[in-house]
């Protein structure tokens, strides 16, 4: 419950900044998809070298980046004229809070 509670919370709270800044956030699509290129690179290399402490690691820098994917698409949402847009927008949102859901998740269940 904590982390459904944590992930509605963190999604609203950066998905109300993103909405309603009137500071552009394109600029940061380029940087986040390279981001989480990064992240998963980091990921699989957790795999197979052992890292201490590489699972938070993983999932901090992860909610960091979607944190920012939730604003920026957010903004996308607020901005866009274009009805055909929506199935995309809103696949992306929902892939963002799918993703703080799993990053929460991890780093509530560690031991």
């Amino acid at each position: 419950m904590r982390v459904l509670a944590g992930a509605v919370i963190f999604v609203a709270g950066c998905g109300a900044y993103g909405y309603a800044t009137s500071r552009d956030l394109s600029s940061w699509a380029r940087t986040l998809f390279w981001a989480l290129l990064a992240l998963i690179v980091f990921g699989i290399v957790t795999i197979f070298v052992r890292i201490p402490n590489g699972a938070l690691i993983y999932s901090i820098l992860g909610l960091v980046i979607f944190a920012g994917f939730t604003m920026y698409d957010f903004q996308r949402l607020r901005r866009t004229q274009d009805i055909r847009a929506a199935p995309l927008l809103a696949a992306s949102i929902f892939l963002d809070v799918l993703n703080v859901f799993l990053l929460l998740l991890s780093l509530f269940n560690r031991n």
